[in-house]
């Protein structure tokens, strides 16, 4: 970690970034409906149960058409997912992440997906 409480991005990362932040909201706000209706999850093929992904894509694809609340019935992450890459599209962009986002952010993610799963899997 810095001194200044940032993660330094070098140009081309940060051009790498906000090229792929483009092209992940331009896919999903593009996905075709024959692929959100198809079950390609193999944890729910073999198991009968939702994988802890099991509605991102339709719950991604919804919240990039502005439709929030389909989108947080569908999969709370979803939405949450695509505004945090909007809200670190400037800290991109500028080149330096915060720190403290850097260190936690996944692990708030992969808890909230969790924390999703098991509710959805064992109390609703």
């Amino acid at each position: 970690m810095e001194k200044t409480g940032e993660k330094a991005l070098h140009p081309v990362e940060r051009a790498i970034w906000l090229v792929i932040i483009a092209g992940i909201y331009v896919a999903v706000y593009f996905i075709p409906d024959a692929i959100l209706r198809a079950n390609l999850c193999l944890f729910k093929l073999f198991t009968g149960l939702d994988c802890p992904f099991c509605g991102m894509t339709e719950s991604v694809h919804l919240a990039a058409r502005g439709k929030i609340s389909a989108s947080v019935l569908k999969h709370p992450m979803g939405a949450a997912l695509l505004a945090s890459i909007f809200v670190l599209a400037p800290f991109i962009a500028a080149g330096k992440i915060p720190a403290a986002l850097a260190r936690y952010g996944v692990l708030v993610f992969v808890s909230g997906f969790a924390a999703w799963w098991l509710l959805k899997t064992f109390f609703i």
